[in-house]
């Protein structure tokens, strides 16, 4: 008795010391921004929705929804927003129908959500493959599909009525569910707005695009469009459909799926007040906030992981073969989309296999089940590069395409050097010095999650069911390999619903029960939104309220909260398709340009641009330039004033004698070749 409340004195001194430390991480940041910004404006105003939400409690449960609905209508985004509903309604019904052959009707509706939807997934965006691969990858065809599939939805709901039973709430769970209603719809202002983030521009959207506009999947030789896999797929039937707006809709809509995933996964190994607390921690995080307003994909990931292993957990507990099928599945379109989600499985694969190690048929069904799913995007990857996961381990594929160096533009940037020293200290860094871990990360953009999990989680070993010890290994064995792989914070996403359900477990398990307990985690969810504001540096206000409220057109928004955008509207006036432009740090407005953007950074050891760096000044290169197809050169300021060795068209005497500047602005200089 002695020991359990030494070991809980400990765990309350802990959360005081790391809570007070991350208190005041979150005023150093909201103290110094990247840019100067409302920062103040969005604390007072969160710390009044906050106090308005315990002052009127269940009364105002319904404002959170009304609230979006008026954003949804006046930003004109109500039809995308359907549009990717029906998405939804669709990967769902094709999800629960897979479900129901492999396991019956054994799960809650709940888990009709968070495991449908990604089975789902699957499929659709395997359509979408399929379609790439024989040239009918046209909106015309992915509307029929979809609207066939609505069709067999609808007759299959009509067969299949879920039995939904509204759950009574204290006061209490209605304060957590109404705050989590609150900060979603201050996501879906970020949600509703363009796109004007890096990697959503220069890959996540651009490659679906050009496969769309190719009506098939076509190579496109420049390094991030060969990372592309099933959600850029799943991305082509977005913009089908309803555009960049529909697609940016349903990544919001999986950022709230993913929550109601950590619920469902608390409610399997722990129960429902563990899974509110669960989905509060996880929705509440800055950087899911971030996630969940641009067309990156790393909420959909964590959905895709969580969903695998609730299916584990059921699994385990019942030892249905379904299950596991499932698990294999779900594991598969999770794999199949990012490989460093393999990594949560490195120690879970090796535990099922020994299960399964007398049932050898059992196995076998289930590793075809994972590559059903896991397998094809990287073969198509192969067929273009001859690397399955390039550009990684190119030291042993040896793809001409790319050095075997195996660097990855600026991976080694971030994070903290690969030593034990280092490594114990990594939890700590990772919350409290976050900017180390990404590209303009405030520091606790990460939240408190990892620290109330680590190290304390470890004593769930002893007393819980071992379904729990799967999410500490999960837990541990991924942490372990992105400090000795890539530490991105990003990467860190995946695994937060499992670290958010181990976390409230053992809050539960080790503080004294008592009203202190839910008073600490609440004001973790309070504090942690905090932070968001200072995420966005694309506009002074942070958030585009304005945008939201349609105050301000889309394209009035793009010229002030992306930089050269002005440029491509001029290039795309005065370019047709068939033109390619020579970009430097231009990138990011990939998306937005007509015509075919090449870049020295991006490029492939063997793409012809490349020689272009070794030529001299002169009309020599220019004369290769022109050869090439290029007729005009779009670079950052920056880059023309200083330019870096390997780029002789940046030389000012050859702009002079060889170019012609037709548009410049704060950001750009535009040139055509002469």
């Amino acid at each position: 008795m002695k020991a359990k409340n030494v070991l809980r004195l400990l765990f309350v001194v802990w959360g005081l010391v790391v809570g007070i430390r991350f208190c005041d991480v979150v005023i150093g940041t909201l103290n110094n921004p990247f840019n100067m910004g409302m920062d103040s404006a969005w604390v007072l105003t969160w710390i009044l929705i906050c106090a308005l939400v315990f002052i009127f409690k269940k009364s105002i449960q319904l404002l959170p929804i009304l609230a979006a609905i008026i954003i949804l209508v006046l930003s004109g985004s109500w039809l995308p927003a359907l549009l990717a509903l029906w998405l939804v309604f669709i990967t769902t019904t094709i999800g629960v129908g897979i479900l129901l052959k492999l396991v019956g009707d054994d799960f809650t509706v709940i888990e009709y959500l968070v495991c449908g939807v990604p089975l789902g997934f699957g499929v659709v965006a395997t359509a979408m493959l399929l379609l790439g691969l024989a040239g009918g990858l046209t909106r015309t065809a992915v509307w029929i599909f979809l609207l066939m599939l609505s069709g067999w939805s609808v007759r299959f709901w009509r067969r299949h009525i879920p039995m939904f039973e509204r759950p009574r709430m204290s006061d209490g769970e209605a304060v957590l569910c109404t705050l989590m209603a609150s900060v979603a719809v201050v996501y879906l202002l970020w949600g509703v707005a363009p796109e004007v983030q890096f990697d959503a521009l220069n890959y996540h959207l651009h490659v679906p695009a050009k496969y769309l506009q190719n009506a098939r999947i076509v190579e496109l030789p420049y390094l991030h469009a060969y990372l592309a896999r099933w959600v850029e797929l799943f991305f082509a039937a977005c913009l089908a459909v309803g555009g960049v707006a529909t697609a940016k809709m349903w990544i919001f809509f999986m950022s709230l799926i993913a929550a109601a995933g950590a619920y469902a996964l608390s409610c399997r190994v722990s129960d429902r007040r563990v899974g509110l607390w669960a989905a509060a921690l996880f929705l509440t995080t800055p950087l899911i906030g971030w996630l969940s307003g641009t067309a990156y994909i790393d909420n959909i990931l964590a959905l895709f992981v969580t969903s695998s292993f609730i299916a584990l957990v059921r699994w385990q507990d019942s030892k249905t073969e379904g299950w596991l099928y499932a698990t294999a599945l779900l594991a598969g379109v999770g794999v199949g989309s990012k490989i460093n989600i393999a990594f949560v499985y490195v120690l879970i694969a090796p535990f099922v296999i020994w299960q399964l190690r007398r049932r050898l048929r059992v196995l076998a069904i289930a590793v075809i089940a994972a590559s059903v799913f896991a397998v094809p995007t990287y073969v198509l990857t192969y067929s273009f590069t001859g690397n399955p996961i390039f550009p990684l381990l190119n030291g042993i594929f040896k793809s001409p395409k790319w050095p075997s160096d195996n660097k990855i533009t600026n991976a080694s940037d971030y994070g903290m050097p690969m030593n034990v020293r280092s490594l114990i200290r990594f939890p700590f860094r990772l919350t409290f010095d976050t900017t180390r871990f990404g590209e303009a990360l405030p520091r606790g953009s990460v939240g408190l999650t990892l620290l109330l999990a680590f190290p304390f989680s470890l004593f769930l070993l002893q007393r819980q069911r071992p379904a729990v010890r799967l999410l500490i290994a999960a837990m541990m064995s991924y942490l372990l390999v992105m400090f000795y792989t890539m530490q991105y914070a990003r990467y860190y996403i995946l695994i937060l619903p499992l670290l958010a359900v181990l976390a409230v477990m053992t809050a539960f398990h080790l503080s004294p029960p008592s009203r202190w307990l839910s008073v600490g985690l609440l004001l973790i969810v309070i504090v942690q939104p905090l932070v968001h504001s200072v995420q966005f540096w694309n506009i002074p206000e942070r958030l585009p309220i304005r945008l939201a409220l349609g105050l301000e057109d889309r394209q009035s928004f793009l010229r002030r909260a992306l930089p050269g955008y002005d440029a491509t509207t001029h290039l795309n006036a005065e370019t047709s398709d068939g033109n390619k432009i020579l970009g430097v740090g231009t990138e990011n407005l990939r998306f937005y340009l007509r015509p075919e953007l090449q870049t020295w950074q991006l490029s492939m050891t063997t793409d012809p641009i490349r020689t272009l760096a070794d030529m001299t000044p002169g009309d020599g290169l220019a004369g290769a330039i022109r050869a090439l197809g290029i007729t005009h050169l779009l670079v950052t300021r920056e880059a023309a004033q200083k330019p870096a060795a390997g780029f002789p068209y940046l030389d000012g005497a050859f702009l002079q004698s060889h170019a012609t500047l037709v548009f410049q602005d704060d950001y750009t200089l535009l040139y055509r070749i002469l």
